[in-house]
């Protein structure tokens, strides 16, 4: 018997214990995965509903994906290209990241930790992203 626990959800809802039967399981660290796995499929209680784009990546169900919700967020995450100029890129919104980067794209081959989509920088040949100067153009 491996014990699993999230300090973070045992603050959220207090301590609720579950059991699960791990059929071939033969390691305690398994164990330990197959239980942390248990924790974060039913820790995430939000529901999405999206459609996919060209490349047409369905996820599988329980599968961790990461979504751009500018509510949640308390920004707006993502956009579109409304014009290119050679090496200028025009967003058809206001670019305020953080970082101060322009990222576009997403490579569904480059998984990061638990099959969370990351964003791939395809703009390294970009000069500037020019036009919106406001959070509300």
């Amino acid at each position: 018997m491996e014990g699993v626990y999230d300090s973070d959800l045992v603050n959220r809802y207090s301590v609720n214990e579950t059991s699960l039967s791990a059929i071939g399981c033969t390691s305690q660290s398994e164990a330990h995965r197959r239980g942390h796995r248990a924790i974060l499929s039913n820790a995430k209680d939000g529901t999405v509903s999206f459609g996919v784009g060209l490349d047409g990546y369905i996820p599988l169900p329980a599968e961790i994906i990461g979504v751009a919700d500018p509510f949640r967020a308390g920004k707006q995450n993502g956009g579109r290209v409304s014009a290119v100029n050679n090496l200028n890129i025009m967003p058809d919104r206001a670019v305020d990241n953080d970082d101060g980067t322009f990222k576009t794209g997403r490579n569904p081959t480059d998984r990061g930790k638990q099959g969370v989509k990351r964003t791939d920088d395809r703009c390294r040949g970009a000069s500037s992203v020019t036009g919106r100067s406001s959070k509300h153009a």
